[in-house]
């Protein structure tokens, strides 16, 4: 006989047995690590002259007639253990093996996904073990789990039959995990966070589709003129002394960079950040050598400011500084420059709607999941579905032009199709850390913002000045308290505020 070792496995075979099927089972116990244990000492001999099938001689030695029956023993012994039961009936098991699948064919680093989801030396051949055992009857169908196991063939189909399974299960799960942190991190704004996000939905129909911008030239502005209209505009907005001092303080320590912004981009990178070297909160301004340069600066030195007294989570974290870009947008048309071109430096909105979609789909979906609603395929199906008629019938109304669209356009969609890949995106998306739960404090702010700003009272201004010292302190439901704003995200305001909004377009029309 012939000996080879695999791991601490020692298997001996027929000196006739070719090189080919010694390969084919080594493929097979590497593959099946599972239940195929080569970590611990172990013989398996391979006699074709046995009259049983497989002997048992200890723990760890087997003689079998032919490889394929260890196999199959050691399969049938794991599938009646008792604690691989109890795990497999594990509820949240088959969302996280389907979410840790779906990162490792997306190529997506361990590294960027915000928690550990398994052990980290699990391999995708052991997860494929996990969706075997799902997508089998393990007693009915014990063949043709283990040809699977063995020969791993039609893997992608397996997948996709495990797909349709556990898909939406998964993301239920990532629905529970984020429900959890964002009611302990901002109590009660899950039970107005349809209406927020409705708002939202609302507001960018109004500012972006039902009014149009123009580009005027932005007039250039040297640092040092910025630096005399940012302190000219913290005079008029009564700034405590303290926020000339902070100022004063990061010019002093020189952790206030201005960088040349590349010209053909106009993208702005203007940031407040936390540099990991000294621990100290520095501000990385673009200068685009105009107006925006200011602005940008009161956006990031407002960031500085809230963060004195520590971090604030996601939903408020833009409010202070949005709501000083628009009072820097007042003060410039009252300093009188053009108001058109002053609105255009800062029109937030369509880039907020476009950069944050995805988010705010998902922190819808986390909204309707946490009132007991799980997110379920057919439901997300017949919403996109009246979402594109609806999107057609507004097209039709605003361009007569397009009254002839055919209908074909909606029969023809695979919405099944959109709905699951839509799915697996959020589940990508939101597993990220760069992007879970991002995304709702640019609109939110954007909304506070311009409900604030109409509000007839003396005492707004203290009252922001207050709100941006201690940010820390407020969460969406004290903010609202706080400014008497508690009805602005009903749903009836909205209706009456978008029919307002088409009738104006409508009259602009005539």
């Amino acid at each position: 006989m012939k000996q080879i070792t695999i791991g601490k496995m020692n298997l001996y075979y027929p000196d006739n047995v070719t090189e080919k099927e010694i390969d084919t089972w080594i493929a097979i116990i590497k593959k099946n690590r599972a239940f195929i244990d080569i970590s611990i000492d172990s013989t398996v001999i391979i006699d074709h002259n046995s009259t049983d099938k497989i002997k048992v001689e200890d723990n760890n030695t087997f003689v079998v007639n032919q490889f394929d029956e260890f196999f199959d023993y050691q399969l049938r012994k794991t599938i009646s253990n008792e604690k691989l039961q109890e795990t497999m009936n594990l509820p949240e098991l088959m969302p996280i093996v389907y979410i840790a699948l779906l990162l490792k064919e997306n190529d997506i680093d361990k590294e960027n996904v915000i928690f550990s989801l398994l052990p980290e030396d699990l391999t995708e051949d052991d997860l494929y073990f996990f969706v075997a055992f799902k997508c089998f009857d393990r007693i009915n169908q014990f063949n043709e789990l283990a040809n699977f196991l063995k020969t791993r063939k039609n893997q992608n189909q397996i997948f996709e039959c495990f797909q349709k399974i556990e898909r939406f299960n998964a993301y239920n799960y990532l629905l529970e995990t984020f429900a959890s942190i964002l009611d302990k991190e901002e109590p009660g704004i899950l039970s107005m966070m349809e209406d927020i996000l409705y708002k939202m939905r609302i507001f960018t129909f109004t500012s972006v589709v039902l009014n149009s911008k123009e580009d005027i030239p932005i007039p250039s502005l040297s640092l040092e003129q910025v630096e005399i209209l940012f302190l000219d505009f913290l005079r008029q907005i009564n700034s405590p002394e303290e926020w000339f001092n902070l100022y004063y303080f990061l010019k002093a320590k020189n952790y206030i960079t201005f960088e040349k912004i590349n010209i053909t981009s106009q993208q702005d990178s203007s940031e407040c950040y936390l540099d990991t070297e000294d621990l100290n909160y520095k501000l990385r301004i673009c200068n685009h050598d105009n107006l925006h340069t200011f602005i940008s600066l009161v956006h990031e030195f407002i960031h500085y400011v809230t963060l004195q007294k520590g971090e604030k989570f996601y939903a408020l974290r833009e409010f202070p500084s949005i709501y000083y870009e628009r009072k820097a947008k007042q003060y410039l048309i009252d300093k009188g420059y053009d108001p058109k071109m002053v609105e255009n430096i800062l029109f937030r909105v369509k880039y907020n709607h476009n950069n944050y979609s995805v988010s705010n789909e998902l922190l819808s979906d986390i909204a309707h999941y946490s009132k007991g609603n799980p997110i379920r395929r057919e439901e997300k199906i017949l919403a996109l579905e009246k979402e594109h008629q609806l999107m057609i019938q507004a097209q039709r109304l605003l361009n007569p032009e397009l009254q002839s669209i055919d209908s074909s356009i909606l029969e023809n969609r695979d919405y099944g199709k959109e709905v699951d890949e839509a799915c697996d995106y959020y589940i990508i998306k939101s597993t990220m850390k760069m992007d879970a739960l991002m995304g709702i404090e640019y609109p939110v702010a954007d909304y506070l913002v311009q409900k604030i700003l109409e509000i007839n009272d003396p005492m707004i201004e203290q009252k922001m000045i207050d709100v941006t010292t201690n940010l820390v302190d407020y969460n969406v439901s004290r903010l609202l308290e706080y400014f008497s704003l508690t009805e602005v995200f009903k749903q009836e305001v909205t209706d009456n505020e978008l029919h307002n909004a088409i009738n104006n377009y409508q009259k602009q029309l005539r």
